[in-house]
């Protein structure tokens, strides 16, 4: 484990490493971002756990750190096993993201720096979030940005609609042949990974946010989690596509549902930092 200093900075970053690993003995790389001080009475802050997509990292959280940082809630980011610097050759989009994000959850609860935690997710990672919902209630929230509803209904969907094309004669055949290949190379199963089967019985709050113009994952998934979803939720559409960066109307929305869900102001006190931060306040990022 490593920090950066702080020095003039308001903030720092922490990195842990081998002290992370998920149940299949992976190591996982992952970075806290925190305040230089902590103003809570009892030294603890609320917390959230940023889940990045396919083919990202836990750099990705950077998109967040301005928004919760001054609001004195910590940013834990991390590589998913096949992604980053963690160990690993696949990502699974959500089958075994889920036991990594249980041992970030159980780090963070054993660390002890952590009172509330919320979870992030953007595409893959509020798949996860989504998928892990029902192993820990105790999760006091969850802002998801793009899920999709089952794996293999966006599967056909790219196959038919958007990129490739297939005829459709060919499809079964064509998906029983990627299904074969994705459990021999990755070791899991397409079907498995269906967070829609999952959320009726979800009962964290939960923010769901998705991109009218998005083509890779149609706003109809979120739509469709959302109408089955059992707990408190939200629902917001917003400009752009599956990758554009996000607006200021989903920021702000995502940092009032979160100080709510996390009990911030009950547990660090008056936000007294209403001032985004300055492009300088986190080095080396």
């Amino acid at each position: 484990m490593s920090s950066l200093p702080c020095r003039s900075h308001k903030y720092y970053r922490q990195d842990v490493d081998v002290v992370l690993s998920n149940a299949r003995g992976q190591r996982l790389q992952a970075s806290h971002y925190r305040p230089c001080v902590t103003t809570s009475p009892d030294g603890r802050l609320p917390c959230v756990v940023y889940l990045h997509c396919n083919s990202g990292s836990r750099r990705d959280a950077e998109e967040i750190l301005y928004h919760l940082l001054p609001k004195g809630i910590t940013v834990f980011a991390f590589d998913f096993a096949g992604s980053g610097l963690s160990d690993g050759g696949y990502v699974t989009l959500g089958a075994h993201e889920v036991e990594d994000l249980e041992a970030v959850v159980a780090y963070l609860r054993e660390e002890g720096s952590t009172s509330t935690i919320g979870l992030w997710g953007r595409s893959m990672g509020a798949v996860t979030a989504l998928l892990y919902s029902q192993r820990d209630p105790s999760v006091a929230g969850m802002v998801l940005d793009s899920p999709f509803s089952r794996l293999v209904d966006l599967m056909l969907e790219l196959a038919t609609e958007q990129q490739l094309r297939i005829p459709r004669p060919l499809i079964k055949m064509a998906l029983a042949m990627l299904k074969r290949s994705v459990k021999k190379r990755a070791g899991f199963s397409v079907d498995s990974v269906a967070p829609l089967d999952a959320v009726g019985n979800a009962f964290i709050p939960a923010l769901f946010g998705h991109a009218r113009d998005d083509t890779f994952v149609n706003k109809h998934h979120s739509e469709r989690l959302f109408a089955a979803y059992a707990g408190d939720k939200n629902f917001i559409s917003f400009d752009g596509d599956h990758n554009s960066m996000r607006d200021e109307f989903w920021y702000s929305s995502a940092l009032i549902f979160l100080l709510h869900a996390l009990r911030v102001p009950e547990l660090v006190g008056p936000d007294i930092d209403l001032q985004a931060l300055p492009p300088d306040a986190l080095p080396h990022l």
